[in-house]
């Protein structure tokens, strides 16, 4: 799986099994979002990059073929994306190498 994560350029993965969290993966060419849901209905917690401009987006394309736009101060860099994955296989949780911010 990691393997075609790191070679497809636009993806959303949804990876659930600890219990009733979820991560959401979505991906482009260079840069990776994250979600992290604890439970459904959750407003759960997103990828932070604190050295990303807030200003400037950029484009992912959803599975159902819609584009969304996202700042990039939400991307974490594509090569971080396994640990994130590894941390949520492994226990669930969220990757600590990460920075993480509470949706509201």
């Amino acid at each position: 799986m990691l393997a075609t994560c790191k070679k497809v350029d636009f993806q959303e993965i949804w990876i659930e099994g600890h219990g009733e969290s979820a991560l959401c993966v979505i991906t482009n060419a260079t840069s990776v979002f994250l979600m992290y849901l604890r439970h459904e209905g959750d407003s759960g917690f997103r990828s932070n990059n604190v050295f990303g401009n807030e200003s400037k987006e950029q484009e992912f394309r959803l599975s159902n073929g819609q584009v969304d736009l996202y700042p990039e101060s939400w991307l974490i860099d594509k090569r971080n994306m396994e640990s994130a994955l590894m941390a949520y296989f492994d226990s669930g949780t969220m990757d600590t190498s990460i920075d993480w911010v509470k949706e509201d």
